[in-house]
């Protein structure tokens, strides 16, 4: 390259002070970066090059000018170049493709801005629902919904519908937890509560969404459950004692650990009327045989230790038609979404009924509480 670089910028700066026009020297072709070469910053040197025999100088090298140039100074060993740092000029090996930075969450775009997310590819759904109206002939209806863009539950996409594309929709809702059992219907063929039914994500299948069967429709996917509640009624499911002394509400029935037990698997139907409307029996004689859920609510009165009106209830049920319609289908068990077995509380019935199996005695006297305040 010459001479040191350190004696040319020596000799560049006697030029410069006795006004000689220096021409451009041609710098190597490196980026322009600001390392110390011996006294000298690469910047400053340039600076002094485009003067030109200007007098006034750059501020920031005026103390490296007032420095005597002497040219028959012994040379000092030239000092290596600094070279730049990997933050500024990081080496081949750590550069990183594209597609690495994009995977470790960095930004790739040469305009500073952030890579826009990929929108996910829609799932179109299909869902099938009776609509019916009084004075209009029933029919399906077909509505078309985006997997990503609804919830997981066959009532979401219920409430979607009614939500965005037709108000008109007709459903009972209400607790959206399994609780309440107002959303029962039935769903691809089996009777089941929509809050807790997963969509299928199979987007080539349709779900086909019906009233629960054997039923009268008020409209769409109601349906009227007046006939059930009257059954319900029948059996008069409330504590029946004997000589009561107190007011209703007034003092406690007091009930053990072991008779409370009895009543699991009892308690816990919501009447949701999925395993009534999946019996065949019922379907054939719903006037007169009572169905598995008000079967298996009889059944939670006359266990119960706190109840005194064993005899009488069973008595309402030697109507050859309010019992022993059961066969024993078991389609009542298979569909409760409570994983209820209503059939095992209609053999338990029927045993009574037969006398080959007692009510046991309560094994805590239910009344003490009365009789501490008589």
């Amino acid at each position: 390259m010459g001479l040191p670089l350190k004696r040319w910028a020596q000799a560049l700066h006697a030029q410069v002070r006795n006004a000689t026009a220096v021409p451009r020297p041609k710098l190597p072709a490196e980026p322009k970066r600001s390392a110390l070469l011996g006294n000298v910053l690469v910047d400053e040197v340039e600076d002094l090059v485009y003067c030109e025999g200007k007098k006034n100088k750059p501020a920031k090298s005026e103390q490296q000018a007032k420095a005597p140039a002497d040219a028959k100074e012994p040379a000092k060993p030239e000092a290596p170049p600094v070279q730049a740092s990997k933050a500024e000029k990081p080496s081949a090996k750590d550069e990183k493709p594209p597609a690495a930075k994009a995977a470790k969450g960095g930004d790739d775009c040469s305009d500073g801005k952030p890579e826009q997310p990929k929108k996910k590819e829609a799932r179109i759904k299909s869902f099938d629902i009776y609509r019916w109206s009084p004075g209009e002939k029933p029919k399906m209806q077909t509505f078309q919904i985006d997997l990503n863009d609804c919830g997981a539950m066959v009532l979401d996409a219920l409430i979607k519908i009614k939500n965005e594309m037709d108000p008109t929709l007709t459903f009972r809702r209400s607790c959206r937890e399994g609780i309440c059992g107002s959303c029962a219907m039935n769903i691809n063929g089996v009777n089941t509560l929509s809050c807790i039914t997963a969509i299928d994500t199979n987007v080539g299948a349709h779900c086909r969404i019906y009233p629960l069967p054997h039923l009268y429709v008020k409209r769409d996917l109601v349906p009227d459950l007046s006939q059930f509640y009257d059954q319900y009624r029948s059996i008069q499911p409330w504590l029946k004692r004997d000589n009561l002394q107190q007011e209703m509400g007034q003092s406690q029935y007091l009930q053990s650990l072991d008779d409370r037990v009895k009543l699991d698997g009892l308690i816990e139907c919501i009447l949701c009327a999925c395993c009534q409307t999946s019996c065949p029996s019922y379907w054939w004689n719903s006037d007169k045989y009572l169905g598995p859920a008000v079967l298996m609510q009889a059944y939670r009165w006359v266990i119960d230790s706190r109840d005194q009106a064993t005899e009488e209830r069973l008595a309402q049920l030697t109507d050859p038609w309010k019992l022993y319609r059961c066969h024993t289908i078991l389609n009542c068990t298979n569909t409760c979404p409570k994983n209820l077995n209503p059939a095992k509380a209609i053999i338990a019935l029927k045993q009574l009924m037969a006398g080959a199996k007692k009510k046991p005695e309560p094994t805590l006297q239910t009344d003490a509480l009365f009789q501490s305040k008589c």
